[in-house]
């Protein structure tokens, strides 16, 4: 005869794990909106990637990691720039905001703080960690940005 009690920790174990595994595969997208203001309050932090070629347009251009805080929130916003000939000037194209209450629906929880850029991954993504969780945002240069929890 089964022991019930067994076949409880069983199932158990199983709900758990099959909770775990849709909490780390979740991924949301975002369209990022157009940040027109010239002002941060407060920057933190900055990281540019490295340059990369269009080779349509015939430009060298760079992606831009801009953490700012207000009092104890954090805000992330990227940033597109061009290269001029040679590498002279610099032209921003664009900024946009990622919005921090997105990642309440892939797993943060309290105030989004403790933001940490880690590491640019590829010509258009990079990881990031809020509160100890690992994300991924890419597809930088498309309407349609994509963010993954990692653990």
């Amino acid at each position: 005869m089964i022991n019930l009690n067994y076949m409880k920790n069983i199932l158990l174990l199983v709900i758990i794990l099959i909770q775990s595994l849709s909490v780390f595969s979740q991924s949301i997208e975002s369209e990022p909106k157009l940040h027109k203001s010239d002002i941060f309050l407060s920057v933190t932090y900055l990281q540019e990637s490295p340059k990369y070629f269009n080779e349509k347009a015939g430009y060298d251009y760079a992606f831009r990691f801009i953490l700012t805080t207000d009092e104890i929130y954090d805000y992330v916003f990227i940033e597109k720039v061009i290269y001029e000939e040679e590498g002279g000037l610099k032209q921003l194209e664009w900024r946009k905001k990622l919005e921090m209450d997105l990642f309440y629906e892939i797993g943060a929880t309290g105030e989004i703080s403790n933001v940490n850029f880690n590491n640019w991954l590829k010509e258009n993504s990079f990881s990031m960690t809020i509160q100890e969780l690992k994300y991924e945002v890419s597809n930088l240069d498309s309407e349609k940005w994509i963010i993954k929890r990692k653990n």
